[in-house]
């Protein structure tokens, strides 16, 4: 594991971020008043690495998925292709494919934040252990309550997320 540690960057963007760098990398993390102009710059997945940096990495409100969020990805678009939930790999901004292996990244503003913590609170666990049943990712539920109170916390912030992921 890598724990990298630095400084907001810009005077305009007071961010922390923590980078959290394991072998599948299924990571959410959130920097605090990201201005989606400073993330439209990132098109390829290797733009969003020196985004990331410029950004700096302090240790920050970190949710780690471990290896669930290709589960809840795929559960997602298979059984629930409009899902507001989907658009935590759909993001606002997300990384283009660039054949790198790379994870994915996708960035959602805090009031796309808001609105998935608000649907996973109205469809409740239930509605996604029943997916994640479907998908054959059922033990992948025990993500729920941890990605609820998460986005909740952030979304009662005013921050922005990150979200990376592996296959």
């Amino acid at each position: 594991m890598l724990w990298a540690h630095a400084t907001a960057a810009d005077d305009y963007l007071q961010a922390t971020l923590l980078i959290h760098e394991v072998s599948y990398m299924p990571s959410i993390i959130y920097a605090t008043q990201a201005p989606e102009e400073f993330v439209d710059q990132a098109v390829s997945k290797s733009d969003w690495y020196p985004l990331l940096e410029k950004i700096g990495a302090e240790s920050s409100p970190m949710l780690d998925g471990e290896d669930s969020f290709p589960a809840w990805q795929y559960a997602l678009e298979a059984h629930a292709p409009n899902a507001v939930v989907g658009k935590l790999f759909r993001g606002d901004r997300k990384s283009a494919e660039d054949g790198s292996g790379d994870p994915h990244i996708a960035y959602l503003n805090n009031s796309s934040v808001a609105l998935v913590a608000h649907e996973l609170g109205r469809l409740g666990r239930e509605y996604f252990d029943d997916i994640l049943q479907k998908s054959g990712s059922k033990n992948d539920i025990w993500l729920f309550e941890s990605l609820s109170d998460f986005l909740t916390q952030a979304a009662d912030q005013g921050t922005s997320i990150f979200v990376l992921w592996g296959d």
